[in-house]
């Protein structure tokens, strides 16, 4: 090996954020699992998932929307394989796979800031901070908000491999594959769907837009077909009042979030 392909793999200056973002992460999911979330136990809607499970109906529940238009297809599945093999005994397993989706997605993101040509220290800092800092603390911590952290990591996962020059090859195959997965862990794999074909469109035009976002869009409109899920929250179809009102609160609440103080809202 010469001394050029070795200067290529030791870590330099200008590396040393990406090495230090490793180790942050490496550090981060024990932390998370027996630290931040060691007084957390099962409550709340994680028992729709438990009574699924020690019902024996998890099968038929798999492509029934949750609070109205959540495909919650792979929680659910992950919930039901957790069940049989813990049972309740600890908690621990169930949270270990948030954590794992949550790391995932910090790297995602990382990655996403780096190619998007963020300096590596502002990429580091943003990403470390929320890796383990984060607003939302109970993000990290409780287990049946998996759908939507893995929504979000999947559609970044699929964010990454879409945003490429040149035709279609493995990587958007795998890609679009991530984007599926985002779909069936939560309703916000909606949302990353979108934010896929509008990335795709800048950089590559409609056809790739349409390759990546076609086939997703066909998938779950067939599913919100069947399922009826725009009708079949407990609330029915919200109205245009409802819908602003819910984005006004949405807003402000993750600028309070970030903020942590009103004035630092503002």
């Amino acid at each position: 090996m010469t001394a050029g392909r070795r200067s290529l793999r030791r870590p330099t200056i200008d590396s040393l954020p990406g090495w230090l973002f490793g180790v942050v992460v490496a550090a981060a999911g024990p932390l998370l699992l027996l630290h931040y979330g060691r007084y957390h136990w099962f409550h709340r809607d994680d028992w729709a998932f438990i009574t699924e499970s020690a019902g024996g109906g998890w099968l038929r529940y798999t492509h029934e929307p949750f609070s109205g238009a959540h495909w919650v297809a792979v929680p659910r599945a992950i919930y039901h394989a957790l069940w049989n093999l813990v049972g309740i005994t600890s908690y621990l397993p169930y949270q270990a796979v948030l954590v794992s989706l949550h790391l995932g997605l910090a790297v995602a993101l990382h990655r996403v800031m780096r190619r998007s040509a963020v300096q590596p220290w502002l990429a580091f800092a943003a990403a470390g901070l929320f890796l383990i800092a984060g607003p939302g603390t109970t993000t990290t911590a409780w287990a049946f908000l998996m759908g939507i952290v893995g929504s979000m990591a999947f559609g970044m996962t699929h964010v990454l491999l879409a945003s490429h020059d040149g035709p279609w090859s493995r990587r958007d195959s795998v890609g679009l594959a991530s984007g599926l997965l985002a779909l069936v862990f939560s309703g916000v794999g909606v949302t990353t769907a979108v934010a896929v074909v509008v990335a795709v469109l800048i950089r590559r035009g409609w056809r790739m837009a349409a390759l990546h976002g076609g086939p997703l869009a066909l998938v779950y409109g067939t599913w919100a077909l069947v399922a009826g899920a725009s009708t079949s929250g407990a609330g029915g179809r919200p109205n245009v009042g409802v819908l602003l009102a819910w984005m006004r609160e949405s807003a402000i609440g993750t600028l309070l979030a970030i903020g942590r103080w009103s004035p630092v809202a503002w």
